[in-house]
């Protein structure tokens, strides 16, 4: 079979699939289903993933838009940094993703997320504007 996300997640709370309006925070430990090579830059591109794949969606929680949803018409990166830290970080590792959004409004949502070893330790910041367009 084909896995489209190659990730195991397990959310800590409710997952974001959930329709109850909510606060804008969700967190998720998560790593790769397969072992990956010894590349720091293979293990990056894996945060980069897996951030993008999440961190928008937290904007919409506090108006009970689940994801996936049919409501949604648009939901696109405007921008996306990433700042890695200087720690041994490994995706195919339990990791904690921390991600909050202040605001959504006027069909953008602003999130930030901070990626933690299983040690605790800090290994990702990242921050993201989207366009999120909802149907009538």
């Amino acid at each position: 079979s084909r896995t489209i996300c190659p990730l195991d997640i397990r959310w800590v709370g409710k997952n974001p699939a959930n329709l109850e309006p909510r606060p804008a925070r969700q967190m998720a430990w998560i790593k790769t289903t397969k072992l990956l090579p010894d590349n720091p830059h293979l293990h990056r591109a894996a945060a980069a993933f897996y951030s993008d794949y999440f961190i928008l969606v937290t904007a919409l929680l506090p108006h009970g838009i689940g994801f996936p949803s049919p409501r949604i018409q648009t939901l696109a990166s405007l921008d996306h940094s990433m700042w890695f830290h200087a720690v041994p970080f490994r995706a195919d590792e339990w990791s904690l993703l921390v991600l909050e959004s202040p605001r959504a409004s006027g069909a953008r949502g602003l999130s930030f997320g901070q990626l933690y070893t299983r040690d605790g330790v800090q290994a990702v910041s990242c921050a993201q504007e989207g366009l999120i367009r909802l149907r009538d």
